[in-house]
């Protein structure tokens, strides 16, 4: 489950600004974490114990609404 405490990024976890917050440690590259920020998309996966379902779900850009992803 997706934390909705705001993080020190002042965000929410998986919220762009907790994104770029995040980028910015790992990419000093301005122009390349712009690019990642602009296309980027949010998942979600989840398997099963026995390791034989795999879900996917898209997570929307306000980290509201979780999307099914059909495989």
């Amino acid at each position: 489950m997706i934390s909705k405490t705001v993080t020190k990024s002042r965000g929410s976890q998986m919220q762009a600004k907790w994104i770029e917050h995040n980028l910015k440690e790992i990419i000093s590259d301005k122009v390349l974490r712009n690019d990642i920020l602009e296309h980027y998309k949010p998942f979600f996966t989840g398997v099963s114990k026995n390791g034989k379902n795999v879900e996917v779900f898209e997570l929307s850009k306000d980290v509201k609404q979780l999307t099914n992803i059909k495989l």
